[in-house]
């Protein structure tokens, strides 16, 4: 595997601690894009806790409410479930992000971005908040440059649950 790179970017920003990789389970069939996660594959998909908060000061500390992905894929698709819970049900945030970058920065959310060159320095980034609101943008020159115009064909499905969401 390439060198892990530099905590310092060109910027100066520290980046979280280590930049972290799953291993998906295979599907033999597609889950349901609900936010309901009874599929068969998310019994078996390995479950990851390890999350660090973009919006955290200084930047990449652990996040401080629960949160786990799972990871998984068939012949045509990527599959990321996440299960946000809260350390105190019933505070949570229901604001409507107005555009994309306010869904990143200011509203809860969750996210993921996929390197699929496998060059540490371009990505497609996903991410969405409780209510549904999406955003999508292609990342590049290691996250200093950012193209929110990129637009992504994917579905979601979010669910509200008693301590959460999914």
């Amino acid at each position: 595997p390439p060198p892990a790179p530099s905590p310092e970017t060109s910027l100066g920003r520290v980046e979280a601690p280590a930049t972290p990789s799953y291993r998906p389970v295979r599907a033999d069939r597609a889950p349901k894009i609900d936010g309901v996660l009874d599929d068969a594959v998310w019994q078996s998909a390995p479950k990851d806790n390890h999350f660090y908060s973009v919006n955290s000061t200084p930047y990449g500390q652990p996040a401080k409410e629960p949160t786990v992905v799972q990871v998984a894929y068939d012949e045509r698709y990527l599959y990321v479930a996440f299960r946000a819970t809260y350390s105190s049900p019933g505070e949570r945030d229901d604001s409507v992000a107005p555009d994309e970058l306010a869904l990143f920065e200011s509203t809860e959310s969750v996210g993921v971005q996929v390197d699929a060159r496998h060059d540490r320095t371009n990505a497609k980034a996903f991410y969405v908040n409780r209510l549904g609101d999406r955003g999508d943008s292609d990342r590049s020159q290691n996250g200093n440059a950012d193209n929110p115009d990129w637009k992504g064909i994917w579905d979601v499905g979010v669910q509200a649950t008693a301590d959460g969401w999914v």
